[in-house]
C-alpha cells in the first residue's frame, strides 16, 4: 500500500513537472497556444460573457478573453495588470493630462475603434452635454470607469465598447467621460468630483465592495434641469445586445426630455418674444419723443454755437482790423505835395477814398485794403493801367515814387 502511494506521488510529480516544462496540460492543450489565441482574438468578436460575480464558485477566478472560456486564477490575474501602464497614473498634474493619457493607453490595448472619449473635468463634461446653448445639441451622459483588477477588465472594452455597434452609437448620440478607478487615489478623486456634481447617489452605490467586480461600468446619465434622473448601469459581464439595449433605453428617455425642455423653451421663447415686442413699441413710442427734444435741443446748441462762432470770428477779425489799421502811417493832407489819392472800389459799388505819401511802400495799399475787411488771401486788387495790374505782382516792398505811382489812381477790389 505504501508503495502504490508512493508510485502515484511520483506520477503526479512527473506529470507537473512535463506540464511546466512543455507548456501542455492535461488535455494537451499548450499554454503557450493559448495565450497566442488570446493575442489574436479579434476585438470585434460578439461573443457573449455572462459572468455572475455574486457567484462565490467564481470569487476567486476571472476569465479570459479567448474562447472557450478558461479561468485564471484571480492572483495572477492581478500580477499580470500590476505590470501594466496605468490608464490614468496617480501622479497627473492636469485633468487634461490624465484623459490624454487614458487615450492613448486605451488605443493601445484595445484599438482606436472605440468612442471619443471627452478631453475635460466631469463638471465640464455634465455642463457640454446637459446645458449645452442649443437644446437640440445636447445629449446624454455616459460615465466609463474602467478598473484593471475586475473581472472583465478587457473583455468588456474589448468586445462591447470598442464593437463598432457600441461606439458607433455612443459616438453620434452620446457624450462619453472615462476614467480609471484600479487605483484608490484615483477612486477618491473620482468621488470628490462627483459629490462636487450632485451625484452623491452615485457615489454611495459605486462605494459598495460588491460593485468592484462588476467593472468596468457604463453609466448612463440623464439630467432634467437640475436634477439627474435614474442611472442606468451597464456592467462589464454584459454583451453588446444588453449594452445596446439600454444605451437605446436611455437615449429614448433623454430624448423625451430633451422633447420636452423644447417645448418649454418655445413656450418661453414666444412668451419672451411678446414681451420684447411690447417693450420695443414702448421704446420707439419713447424713442421718438426723445428724438424730438433731442432735435429741438441740438437746433439751439447749433443756432447758439454759430452765434458764439460768428461773434468770436467778428471779434477776431475787429482785432485784426484794428492791428493793421494801426501799422498804416498817418494819412498825409489832401494839400501835401507828395500826397497820393486813390479810390477803392469795392466790390458792393461801395467807394472808399485814401491818401498815400509817395514816400510809403505800395505794401501799405494792400494793408489798408486788410483793414477795411479785404483780406488778401481772398480779394484781388486791380489798377486802371490798360491792361490792368494785380497789384500784389507789383514789388510791393518799392514805394509809390519809385513805381511812378500816379497822382490820383483807381483800384477795384475784385473777390477771388
Amino acid at each position: 500500500m505504501d508503495n502504490d502511494k508512493r508510485s502515484n506521488s511520483n506520477t503526479h510529480k512527473a506529470n507537473d513537472t512535463n506540464r511546466n516544462e512543455n507548456g501542455v496540460d492535461a488535455g494537451g492543450t499548450s499554454s503557450g497556444q493559448g495565450r497566442h489565441q488570446s493575442s489574436s482574438h479579434n476585438p470585434l468578436n460578439n461573443t457573449q460573457y455572462l459572468v455572475d460575480t455574486d457567484d462565490e464558485d467564481y470569487a476567486d477566478y476571472t476569465f479570459r478573453s479567448d474562447s472557450p472560456l478558461e479561468l485564471l486564477d484571480k492572483k495572477d490575474f492581478h500580477n499580470q495588470n500590476s505590470d501594466r501602464i496605468p490608464l490614468i497614473p496617480t501622479d497627473f498634474t492636469s485633468i487634461h493630462e490624465a484623459i490624454q493619457n487614458f487615450t492613448a493607453v486605451f488605443q493601445s490595448r484595445y484599438g482606436a475603434q472605440h468612442p471619443p472619449f471627452f478631453d475635460g473635468p466631469l463638471q465640464k463634461a455634465i455642463t457640454e452635454a446637459f446645458d449645452n446653448p442649443n437644446i437640440e445639441e445636447r445629449r446624454p451622459l455616459v460615465l466609463y470607469l474602467h478598473h484593471d483588477d475586475s473581472v472583465a477588465a478587457h473583455i468588456f472594452p474589448q468586445n462591447v465598447l470598442c464593437s463598432v455597434e457600441i461606439s458607433n452609437l455612443l459616438k453620434c448620440q452620446f457624450l462619453v467621460w472615462a476614467w480609471d478607478v484600479t487605483q484608490e487615489q484615483n477612486r477618491k478623486t473620482l468621488f470628490d468630483w462627483m459629490n462636487l456634481a450632485n451625484l452623491g447617489n452615485l457615489v454611495e452605490i459605486l462605494k459598495v465592495s460588491s460593485m468592484t467586480g462588476k467593472y468596468p461600468l457604463l453609466i448612463i446619465l440623464c439630467k432634467d434641469r437640475s436634477s439627474f434622473q435614474q442611472n442606468t448601469f451597464i456592467y462589464g459581464q454584459e454583451d453588446v445586445a444588453s449594452a445596446m439595449q439600454k444605451l437605446m433605453i436611455g437615449l429614448d428617455q433623454y430624448q423625451g426630455i430633451r422633447h420636452q425642455n423644447q417645448e418649454e423653451e418655445r413656450g418661453r421663447l414666444e412668451r419672451e418674444l411678446f414681451r420684447q415686442e411690447q417693450a420695443q413699441e414702448y421704446e420707439r413710442s419713447l424713442a421718438l419723443d426723445k428724438a424730438k427734444q433731442q432735435e429741438l435741443h441740438e437746433q439751439k446748441t447749433k443756432e447758439r454755437e454759430a452765434e458764439e462762432k460768428n461773434l468770436r470770428l467778428q471779434a477776431k477779425k475787429q482785432s485784426r482790423l484794428n492791428e493793421l489799421a494801426m501799422i498804416l502811417p498817418p494819412e498825409p493832407e489832401e494839400s501835401d505835395p507828395k500826397a497820393i489819392s486813390i479810390r477803392f472800389r469795392c466790390p458792393n459799388g461801395e467807394m472808399k477814398m485814401r491818401r498815400f505819401s509817395r514816400d510809403e511802400s505800395v505794401e501799405m495799399l494792400i494793408i489798408y485794403a486788410e483793414s477795411i475787411g479785404f483780406e488778401r488771401t481772398h480779394f484781388r486788387l486791380w489798377n486802371s493801367d490798360r491792361p490792368k495790374k494785380e497789384v500784389s505782382s507789383m514789388n510791393t516792398s518799392k514805394t509809390f515814387e519809385e513805381l511812378h505811382w500816379p497822382k490820383r489812381e483807381n483800384i477795384t477790389i475784385e473777390e477771388m
